[in-house]
């Protein structure tokens, strides 16, 4: 159970070691400056955030067409008499 104990914490301080140094590699071998680099991050999320609202907007606009149809549908099935399977063959 104690040898368990010392592998998890090994494991843990290799990975904290490990981060931190990949950390530091990136920022010293980092192609930009920070400061070019966060207005690059800033404009790809803006981006991604922009396509992410049309694209709720374009599945919220169909989700309320289908709704109204199917809503449609529906009140109109009530109110007309239910055809046999014989009346839809015929009309196609």
């Amino acid at each position: 159970m104690e040898s368990d104990q010392r592998n998890h914490s090994k494991v843990l301080r290799g990975l904290f070691v490990g981060g931190v140094l990949g950390a530091t590699a990136g920022f010293l071998l980092a192609p930009k400056s920070g400061k070019e680099l966060r207005s690059d991050i800033k404009a790809s999320t803006n981006k991604a955030l922009d396509e992410i609202m049309r694209l709720c907007s374009d599945g919220r606009t169909r989700f309320e067409n289908a709704f109204a149809s199917i809503s449609g549908r529906r009140e109109g099935a009530s109110v007309r008499k239910i055809e046999s399977p014989e009346e839809i063959m015929a009309e196609a």
